[in-house]
């Protein structure tokens, strides 16, 4: 019988994205080769929704994320919540921007938790 201490454990790394004030725009994260599967908004946050942008390169041009449905990669979301995101949609994406729908009141740092693909 397998034990635990056979199996390697899944390692977590957690990014942070800042939206300045005033600014619907976060700056570019590098997940360095690991997957977005979820977000996690401080009480700050100010809007009803983000939008997933990604780029082939750091200081390139950031479009928005579609799924293989040609539905975007958009997170109805409240501040003060964590939302797990599905994978598989934003495996794909190496730099990525995240845009609320509102500019907002106070810089609002988000948590982006990736995992190793």
């Amino acid at each position: 019988m397998a034990s635990s201490n056979e199996f390697q454990s899944v390692l977590r790394s957690d990014s942070l994205a800042l939206i300045q004030d005033g600014a619907t725009l976060s700056n570019a994260v590098d997940l360095h080769g690991t997957v977005l599967i979820g977000i996690s908004l401080p009480a700050g946050f100010s809007g009803s929704s983000l939008t997933v942008q990604a780029s082939t390169s750091y200081s390139g041009t950031y479009q928005q994320v579609r799924n293989t449905d040609n539905v975007a990669a958009t997170i109805t979301c409240a501040a003060g919540y964590f939302y797990a995101l599905v994978p598989f949609d934003l495996a794909g994406c190496r730099y990525v921007k995240l845009q609320s729908n509102t500019t907002q009141s106070g810089d609002c740092t988000i948590t982006l938790v990736t995992r190793p693909i």
